[in-house]
């Protein structure tokens, strides 16, 4: 703050406002931000950034989704089929077994001769 003739004014930077005393970090997530639709605002002093939701991949600004099933970081059993969805995965045991997909049991079927 400036001292004028019989009061004083208040300039605050970019990402601040004004508080009659000084000057306050401006919350730009809540105003508005740039962020990807799935991407996630953070506030920080001053200013924001972006960060991409769990299952995308980018800079925050810019967010894809992570085929977990191709990259292999799916949970899914070993007797389970991975299908890739939008910001996740999901498991399904293979025939002839039953569980979760994350857990599946079966019986083994053996031939004699």
């Amino acid at each position: 703050c400036v001292n004028t003739p019989g009061s004083y004014a208040c300039a605050c930077p970019v990402g601040y406002t004004a508080n009659g005393r000084g000057c306050d970090d401006v919350n730009e997530c809540g105003v508005s931000d740039s962020c990807h639709v799935n991407g996630t605002c953070v506030n920080t002093v001053g200013s924001y950034g972006c960060i991409c939701n769990a299952g995308f991949t980018g800079d925050g600004y810019s967010c894809s989704d992570v085929d977990e099933c191709t990259l292999g970081t799916h949970s899914c059993h070993a007797n389970a089929q991975c299908r890739n969805t939008i910001g996740s995965y999901s498991c399904r045991c293979n025939n002839g077994h039953s569980g979760n997909g994350q857990s599946c049991s079966g019986e083994a079927h053996y031939s004699l001769y």
